[in-house]
């Protein structure tokens, strides 16, 4: 009895689940969420790729985008802070890409660390 009653509740709770159809058959409706990167993304990676060269005996244990800005009309910069990890301390970069919107030529990017959370 105590196994059906079991087996009752997870069917309920299985069937109450948001599922939609989607190309890949079945699946949550958070799935297409996941699957779209933001547009900061391809900077994010290449903000971290960047970092791991200038800090190559260090790892990246945390990442936060900070914010976009518009400079001008062809130029914006997105600047991002990792949370840095070594055997003997732990700080922050703040790294700021700067790039032309239309052809997304990266022109500058900078570094600046910090000790604080």
């Amino acid at each position: 009895m105590r196994m059906v009653l079991i087996l009752t509740l997870l069917l309920v709770q299985f069937q109450a689940l948001p599922f939609i159809d989607n190309e890949n058959g079945l699946g949550f409706k958070d799935d297409r969420e996941q699957l779209e990167e933001p547009e900061y993304a391809r900077w994010g990676k290449l903000a971290v790729e960047k970092v791991k060269e200038r800090y190559p005996d260090v790892k990246v244990v945390d990442y936060l985008h900070v914010g976009r800005k518009e400079i001008d009309e062809d130029t914006a910069s997105e600047t991002f802070k990792l949370w840095m990890r070594g055997d003997d301390r732990e700080f922050g970069v703040f790294v700021t890409i700067t790039f032309e919107k239309e052809t997304d030529e990266v022109l500058e990017i900078s570094y600046e660390e910090t000790d604080r959370g």
